[in-house]
């Protein structure tokens, strides 16, 4: 499973199919800081969650992480745990959805 950062970035996760909770193996503790630098407000503007074969689980817009937990594990890889909420809810427009309600509107689509 991945999680796509609105820049494009893709950080693989362990899970990430509940709506606020993403839970990734970090492989040392530079690797978590590593991750948790991209995780800007910017880029948590929207979060895509996609299986390995690229089906979307969900999207969320907005976000804002409300926490983290890491725990060492015996090999010393970090379980980390964000818990994540979404600012922003209801339906969001897409850019598609943008670009054809304009050319209806331009009178190029009917």
């Amino acid at each position: 499973m991945n999680m796509t950062l609105k820049d494009g970035t893709t950080i693989p996760i362990v899970d990430g199919s509940y709506t606020g909770a993403v839970v990734l193996i970090a492989d040392n503790r530079q690797a978590l800081m590593d991750i948790w630098d991209q995780l800007t407000p910017d880029n948590l503007q929207e979060l895509k969650f996609t299986q390995d074969d690229g089906t979307v689980v969900h999207i969320l817009h907005g976000a804002v992480i409300d926490s983290q937990q890491s725990v060492t594990n015996p090999d010393g890889t970090l379980t980390v745990h964000f818990y994540l909420s979404e600012t922003i809810t209801g339906d969001v427009p897409t850019d598609a959805e943008y670009a054809l309600a304009a050319k209806i509107m331009l009178g190029e689509e009917v």
